[in-house]
């Protein structure tokens, strides 16, 4: 039903939430993103914990569009600490 309701608009990507999960993928040709929960995660594998719900870190999604692209971006911003890896490993700034 909601493919029939697309049809004839020009659809580019569907953003959606109450997934509590980051996903994102391509349906019917269009690309898709559920954005994840500032509250509490949807474990991706079911049994993975005792309660429906996991304590995973809450995220925001940033989205850029324009110039023939979609980019969204997850932002663990809660659990943001230093990597464990010798500093000597580092190569710089990636931005």
């Amino acid at each position: 039903d909601f493919a029939a309701f697309l049809k004839g608009h020009d659809v580019r990507h569907i953003f959606f939430g109450h997934a509590h999960r980051t996903i994102s993928g391509v349906w019917n040709g269009i690309g898709f993103s559920a954005l994840p929960s500032l509250n509490h995660q949807l474990p991706l594998v079911g049994g993975a914990v005792e309660t429906v719900y996991s304590d995973e870190p809450p995220m925001y999604a940033a989205v850029t569009i324009g110039g023939g692209m979609t980019v969204v971006h997850s932002d663990a911003f809660l659990d943001r600490r230093r990597a464990r890896m010798a500093r000597d490993a580092e190569r710089g700034n990636w931005f």
